[in-house]
């Protein structure tokens, strides 16, 4: 089914509403310089106090290597201004699914990288990491104000992909485990066995980083009519992934319809990876419920992007265009 996700205009989760508020830039040292204008009045988020720009050259600021098996053509000791230049050759780029950039999609980069409001020749100074972690601030801004230029907002999820494929990294927030309570003293070795195969010790923290539970999407850039190829979704859809990551369910209610696939779900590659299956689509109108054929039983969705804060999420579907989601209310 694919993942034309759009949501209630107006519903809007208080974490990201908080998250907006404490944004700022994150370019660092040496020299001070004008904050980037337009945030408060486009994003509803105020950029707090000046900015700072290093004068430090940029090869000493990108220090760590890339994967090997990136598909860019950049490392993250690469000088920044041949990163700025291989970005721009857009047409030697392909998403996290190995797929070219579509022409649509090469403009909004383009119209990103130009954007003086984004600053993203500034932030570029202090490295790659601390540029995607100053358009995932945008992009947290964007979820909540719902009001900014889509193709800017395009160019910043293409941006934040491209920079999540050289980085090698989803940046999934660490999970917060309660400690286990301390383990009564075993009465023979078999009981110890036992017990600690009970309380997990040993065991992988793979599934507690894997990306699961509910998020509402709020941006799609694979939509169609009436709303166009970019759109801030208007109806409430919610995908909720079960925490043991082998079960799905995704609803949309649009005024008396109502709609919902479940499924199963394999994964690709763990954490950010999955396959899904409709099982089951129903629809109900005016109380009538059907069952029907769902229109696409079967989706890949890339998650290559998840905001430090854990309240946005961006996904690239196999059916095409990519999704901005948050945490619901």
């Amino acid at each position: 089914m694919a993942m034309r996700a759009v949501n209630l205009l107006g519903l809007q989760a208080p974490h990201r509403a908080a998250a907006a508020s404490q944004i700022s830039p994150l370019c660092v040292n040496e020299r001070i310089g004008a904050a980037p204008v337009g945030w408060r009045s486009s994003c509803g988020a105020a950029l707090v106090g000046p900015y700072r720009l290093s004068q430090q050259p940029c090869s000493t600021r990108c220090a760590a290597t890339a994967s090997p098996a990136s598909p860019t053509a950049w490392s993250m000791d690469t000088d920044c201004e041949e990163v700025m230049g291989r970005l721009r050759d857009t047409e030697q780029l392909t998403n996290c699914l190995g797929a070219p950039l579509t022409d649509e999609e090469q403009r909004s980069l383009i119209k990103c990288l130009d954007s003086a409001r984004l600053g993203v020749d500034t932030c570029l100074v202090d490295g790659l990491p601390a540029l995607r972690e100053h358009m995932l601030s945008y992009i947290e801004a964007v979820s909540v104000s719902q009001t900014d230029d889509l193709e800017l907002v395009e160019g910043a999820m293409l941006l934040i992909e491209q920079l999540s494929l050289v980085l090698g990294s989803t940046a999934f927030p660490p999970a917060a485990a309660p400690p286990p309570p301390p383990p009564p003293p075993p009465a023979s070795p078999t009981a110890h066995a036992e017990l600690l195969q009970g309380s997990g010790e040993g065991q992988s923290g793979a599934a507690s980083e894997r990306f699961s539970g509910q998020w509402q999407v709020l941006v799609t850039t694979g939509g169609g009519w009436p709303y166009g190829r970019l759109q801030y979704v208007p109806i409430f859809e919610l995908l909720d992934i079960s925490e043991d990551g082998r079960h799905f369910r995704l609803e949309s209610k649009a005024g008396q319809l109502y709609t919902s696939a479940s499924g199963d779900v394999t994964w690709r590659r763990e954490p950010d990876h999955l396959h899904y299956h409709v099982t089951e689509f129903r629809a109900e109108l005016f109380g009538l419920a059907l069952t029907l054929p769902a229109p696409t039983p079967d989706n890949d969705l890339r998650v290559f992007a998840v905001s430090p804060s854990g309240a946005t999420a961006l996904a690239r579907s196999s059916l095409g265009g990519m999704q901005l989601m948050g945490r619901p209310l």
